[in-house]
C-alpha cells in the first residue's frame, strides 16, 4: 500500500511491487498462468520463476466450484 511506496529503496520496493501485481493478476485470472502472463507482459517461463521467487500460490484452487 502507501506504505510501501514511502521507501525510496528500490531494492526493497520493486521486488514488493511486482509481488502485489503478480499476486493480483493471478486472483483475477484464477490462475491462469498464459492469461496472466500476457496482461503482465510477460513470458509465461519468467511468470513462473517470479512466482518461485516471491512464493506466490498458483490460484488454480480458486476455480473449484465456480
Amino acid at each position: 500500500g502507501a506504505g510501501l511506496l514511502s521507501q525510496d529503496d528500490l531494492k526493497a520496493v520493486v521486488p514488493a511491487v511486482e509481488r502485489l501485481i503478480i499476486d493480483r493478476v493471478l486472483r483475477r485470472t484464477t490462475g491462469n498462468q498464459s492469461k496472466a502472463a500476457r496482461i503482465l507482459n510477460l513470458s509465461r517461463g519468467a511468470l513462473i520463476s517470479k512466482m518461485k521467487e516471491f512464493d506466490i500460490p498458483d490460484y488454480r484452487f480458486l476455480r473449484r466450484g465456480r
